[in-house]
């Protein structure tokens, strides 16, 4: 038996296989969990990517035409 060992987070009850990895998809493997204890500066990339995706598809940036030009009128507000 081989073992490897990476970081990474569950998303959606899906383990995401780092890309040095490739070569395990669709492999029969034992899985060991080690759950990382996250301090309060750290934050779910996976979970992130999911809310944006819930942001798109209800519509929150649809007005947007340019998203560059959005950011600079925002930017311009702060100064």
């Amino acid at each position: 038996m081989q073992a490897v060992e990476f970081e990474t987070y569950i998303s959606d009850g899906i383990i995401h296989l780092p890309m040095d990895y490739t070569e395990l998809k669709n492999k029969r493997v034992k899985v060991s969990l080690s759950i990382k204890d996250l301090s309060a500066g750290n934050y779910n990339k996976f979970e992130l990517l999911n809310q944006l995706k819930k942001a798109r598809d209800i519509g929150t940036f649809k007005l947007i035409e340019d998203s560059v030009k959005w950011q600079q009128e925002i930017w311009d507000e702060w100064e």
